[in-house]
């Protein structure tokens, strides 16, 4: 079936019909203001963050390895789950919530089996991005290896292993 207002080259007649009189397609551009009365100086265009966010420039993976963003030091430097935890070392990521808008870090500083779960940090929620992607340690297999790590320690602590498997 055709689609609703036609074709790219129906362009030149439907910028002529009445209804679509002063819609982007239409080659009448004589209702634009002049060049040298828009003062581009003045525009402020969006600024992409210098780092690759995780929920912003990545999309969160079980097994992604992280670190903190600046955004991420500043806002949970007095906070438990804030940068010393971490010791300065990188974490991967063990859980996404289904929105996908914050994730569970294991730290590789932090003992699991002894100091517990490492923490749940925002990739998106409230506009607040706290962690961002390592540059090293994040090959595919080195994903899917933790990811792997990961399904086996859930796993193990749902005590599949009395199961027999």
């Amino acid at each position: 079936y055709p689609r609703r207002g036609g074709n790219l080259h129906m362009a030149s007649q439907a910028a002529s019909h009445p209804a679509t009189q002063g819609m982007p397609w239409s080659r009448n551009f004589s209702q634009l203001p002049a060049s040298s009365n828009v003062p581009w100086q003045d525009v402020v265009y969006a600024q992409m963050p210098k780092e690759k966010l995780v929920g912003y420039s990545i999309a969160p993976q079980v097994g992604l390895r992280v670190d903190f963003s600046s955004q991420g030091r500043s806002q949970l430097k007095t906070q438990s789950i804030g940068p010393q935890l971490s010791r300065g070392k990188p974490g991967y990521i063990t859980r996404i919530n289904p929105e996908k808008d914050a994730v569970l870090v294991q730290w590789e500083a932090v003992d699991r089996h002894t100091e517990g779960e490492s923490g749940w940090y925002r990739i998106g929620a409230y506009g607040e991005y706290s962690l961002l992607v390592c540059n090293d340690g994040n090959r595919d297999e080195e994903i899917l290896r933790r990811a792997q790590r990961v399904s086996d320690e859930g796993m193990f602590s749902l005590g599949v292993t009395e199961l027999g498997y």
